[in-house]
């Protein structure tokens, strides 16, 4: 298996299909499973997993377990080579899943990848920071909202 696949949902049904389904485009070619962790969905969502394909395996928590907890249960059964974790808002527009299991597998000290994300808009959506330190733990503390949200 090259790539396990985690998705956490709760409340997701207004995005999930999408999510799904554009993974499945770009993914062709690339040996890989879906693991989705429900933290006890109270909409469509369980349904809609359970109707999409059989391939994936569907983790139905009995309480909203919170996302950490429930990444660790898809990292627990995920036997693939890599794991990619994306949100169920997510959609995959190119074909970049490839290019990052081969970038992976030429580069075996590498731990961790990441692509760019865009917004809905097509704008740039920052999702990194600097590597925390005391000094900037401090200042992000005492600093307004508006500040640390790019930190």
């Amino acid at each position: 298996m090259d790539l396990s696949i985690i998705i956490v949902t709760h409340n997701s049904q207004k995005y999930i299909l999408d999510c799904l389904n554009s993974i499945t485009k770009v993914a062709r070619g690339i040996q890989h499973e879906f693991l989705i962790i429900d933290n006890k969905s109270t909409d469509q969502t369980k349904v809609l997993i359970k109707q999409f394909m059989n391939s994936l395996t569907l983790i139905e928590n009995i309480e909203n377990l919170g996302f950490a907890k429930a990444v660790n249960m898809g990292l627990e059964r995920g036997p693939g080579e890599f794991i990619i974790l994306i949100n169920p808002d997510v959609i995959i527009q190119s074909d970049s899943l490839q290019p990052m299991v081969e970038f992976m597998r030429s580069n075996r000290k590498v731990g961790i990848c990441g692509c760019k994300l865009l917004n809905q808009d097509g704008s740039l959506q920052y999702s990194k920071g600097s590597f925390p330190s005391l000094f900037g733990t401090l200042y992000r503390m005492v600093s307004p909202r508006q500040i640390r949200k790019y930190q």
